[in-house]
């Protein structure tokens, strides 16, 4: 409990209330409460603890009013940051990184933050708070409106939460959080701005004489979504097929899950458990050739360095896809003896199928060939300019990224 009413704090400071369907923009905190009486029907322990959480913002706020004016005046501003999500936080930093109405930026942060090096190497100017006594004040400060800075620019927003209970159509689209922020990401490439890595000076030398590829076949259990996992052995045509080009190949490894196969494969195998090699993950994406593997955690980095990119065994049949320079090959539905093929509309039904319990009960998922993931690759690598997706509209979807030669 102690831990849900720490990371609710976080989240009630945003000015954006939460129906649990979507968030709306709700600036005035005697409303929000007014809408949270009215939204919230199920009245149990959270329920009382996200109002007494409402109510004690409400309260005390207006205490910290002249540190609100000295911050204003001091050009000061405040973002509450998602930090569980990297995907996320890299995509928030990227866009308020490009502020450019010279305000000094806040973000407060709780104990679960992890991502220091990846904020002091890509986003240095903005200034992170984790001292809880500081932290806590620029969340009660974030309720001035004049001292919070909104990105979204958006009155209604719809967050991947929101997909466990509901499944959007595509006229939603623009109401997504990940479009919303994947539109402003298209403007904001770093492959192009000086990074500092000077702390590991032999490494960044040796990978720009290098023509440089990066494996991350999916493998997270105790989510609850490992339908969204990736087999090693699909890669390992792929594999071979580079170190024939003379590619350096590296996986970046967390628990150990891939150090045999790195072995037995001779491939560059780093521990990203350890601080100094999340530096070095960081250069690697700065000088990566092309990067093969699941689009979810490191493989936001190719967002923001726009990387040539083949996301594999994607199931977020419609989700946002912020890197253009990409190809995607999903994993297939099979319904009994049925496996339907890419073309299918059926595909187009179910946005957030991975999510979707009932859906999950009918159906199963076919992994991709490792022959498709060759021919993708061979495709790529021969491709000298922007890969240009196979696009029937203007919103980044997925299934839109679906090499030709595939479907």
């Amino acid at each position: 409990m102690y831990n849900y009413i720490y990371n609710r704090f976080f989240e009630l400071s945003s000015p954006y209330f939460d129906t649990g369907k979507n968030k709306f923009l709700c600036k005035n905190r005697f409303t929000r409460i007014l809408k949270y009486l009215d939204f919230k029907k199920k009245k149990n322990k959270y329920y009382y603890a996200d109002l007494l959480i409402e109510i004690y913002f409400l309260l005390i706020y207006p205490i910290f009013f002249p540190i609100a004016v000295f911050l204003y005046f001091n050009k000061y501003k405040i973002y509450i940051i998602d930090n569980k999500s990297f995907g996320d936080f890299l995509w928030e930093m990227s866009v308020l990184n490009t502020n450019k109405q010279n305000k000094k930026i806040l973000i407060p942060v709780n104990s679960n933050f992890y991502f220091e090096i990846y904020q002091k190497t890509l986003f240095s100017k903005l200034i992170i708070i984790k001292n809880i006594f500081f932290s806590h004040g620029l969340l009660i400060l974030n309720n001035y409106n004049f001292l919070h800075i909104d990105i979204l620019d958006k009155k209604v927003v719809i967050e991947p939460k929101h997909y466990i209970n509901y499944d959007y159509p595509l006229d939603h689209y623009k109401n997504l959080k990940e479009y919303i922020l994947a539109k402003k990401l298209k403007k904001i490439d770093f492959s192009r701005k000086k990074l500092n890595f000077k702390k590991i000076k032999e490494f960044n030398l040796r990978l720009k004489d290098k023509n440089l590829a990066i494996i991350n076949p999916r493998y997270v259990l105790g989510r609850n979504d490992e339908i969204r996992n990736s087999k090693i052995n699909i890669f390992l045509k792929s594999i071979n097929y580079l170190k024939s080009q003379n590619y350096l190949i590296i996986i970046f490894d967390d628990n150990k899950k891939f150090t045999k196969f790195s072995k037995i494969h001779k491939i560059e195998c780093i521990d990203i458990s350890k601080e100094i090699n999340k530096l070095k993950q960081i250069c690697a994406f700065y000088h990566c050739d092309i990067y093969i593997g699941s689009y979810s955690g490191m493989a936001h980095l190719t967002d923001l360095f726009k990387n040539k990119s083949i996301y594999t065994d994607e199931v977020f049949f419609n989700s946002i896809i912020a890197n253009e320079n990409c190809y995607v090959l999903p994993k297939k539905i099979k319904i009994k003896k049925k496996i339907f093929p890419y073309v299918d509309n059926i595909y187009n039904q179910f946005p957030n199928v991975n999510r979707n319990k009932n859906v999950l009960k009918n159906i199963s998922f076919i992994n991709i060939s490792a022959i498709d993931l060759l021919k993708t690759l061979k495709v790529t690598l021969n491709n000298k300019k922007i890969i240009k997706p196979n696009k029937k509209n203007q919103i980044n979807k997925a299934f839109n990224f679906i090499p030709k030669k595939i479907l």
